[in-house]
């Protein structure tokens, strides 16, 4: 088992094409805000011109996000293929995610988990909203489908705000800090599910040191917009209590996701120990004849 320190070394070294990725996610919201801000009021121009630059925007922020999930995927595939010729898969990180995601089962079970945690995510967050008892051409005079852009006013990461009318009861309302989030926190908290998925398969319990992916989830929820995931919860619960905490913590989201981004990274390392104690050893050796994991 890899000490901690090698831990965060080995998933702090990503590959180039997933920093390209984040430089120009950095480089895109900096840009922005710096051209927003320059604009002291609003004229028919430089609104034009703000929303323009805004669809750019959205446009950049999306191939970076896709760049780095592809330079990511790639590095994935590469260790896969090395773990499938290997005779020994050492317990860190970078050998353990790639053997496990060998098997078609772990790779079902993390589609599900982003599938199903991304959809939550969205409806809580009201990135996906639905107003069955609303209809949007009437109350906001909204063209029906369509998609508009709010390129002002706003801190980094809330603007510009992408909005669409699907039908007249289902629409979106996208950020910039939302979407990333989304696509973040999705994909560790899958990740978490596949690694507890297969230390649950090689061991009779799951640790209780497993709580901190549940928590890193819930935490998660409010990283985007925790005043809308406040609103949300107090219309189920009928108190205002939830939707006075939301708007307490709308001004700390930078903080919450500070604190759910580092506690689902860890949470893999926690994950580890428990398939190094299911399966004894420093190492798993893996059968070739029946191509699986035997205790070393």
């Amino acid at each position: 088992m890899q000490s901690l320190s090698q831990y965060i070394n080995e998933i702090t070294s990503l590959p180039a094409i997933t920093l390209v990725g984040a430089l120009l996610v950095a480089i895109n919201m900096g840009f922005y805000s710096i051209v927003e801000a320059s604009i002291p009021t609003l004229s028919a121009e430089s609104s034009v011109f703000l929303d323009a630059l805004a669809y750019l925007y959205f446009s950049v922020l999306i191939a970076a996000v896709l760049l780095s999930a592809f330079g990511l995927y790639k590095v994935l595939k590469q260790r896969i293929l090395a773990v499938k010729k290997a005779e020994e898969i050492p317990y860190n990180i970078g050998s353990i995610i790639p053997y496990i995601f060998t098997e078609k089962g772990v790779v079902k079970i993390f589609i599900i988990a982003v599938i199903l945690y991304g959809m939550f995510y969205s409806f809580v967050t009201s990135m996906i909203v639905y107003m069955p008892d609303v209809k949007f051409s009437e109350v906001y005079n909204a063209i029906i489908p369509s998609v508009i852009i709010s390129p002002c006013c706003g801190p980094p990461g809330q603007i510009p705000v992408l909005v669409g009318y699907l039908t007249e009861n289902i629409g979106f309302l996208i950020l910039p800090l939302t979407l990333l989030t989304l696509v973040i926190v999705s994909g560790l908290v899958a990740l978490n599910v596949s690694l507890t998925y297969y230390a649950w398969k090689n061991r009779p319990s799951i640790s209780k040191q497993n709580w901190s992916a549940g928590l890193g989830a819930a935490i998660g929820l409010f990283t985007g917009c925790p005043t809308c995931a406040g609103l949300f919860l107090a219309n189920i619960v009928g108190g205002a209590g939830a939707t006075t905490l939301a708007l307490s913590l709308a001004p700390f989201q930078f903080l919450i996701i500070a604190i759910t981004i580092p506690v689902l990274l860890i949470t893999p390392y926690m994950v580890l120990g428990n398939i190094a104690k299911a399966l004894g050893g420093s190492c798993i050796r893996i059968s070739k004849e029946r191509n699986k994991a035997l205790p070393n």
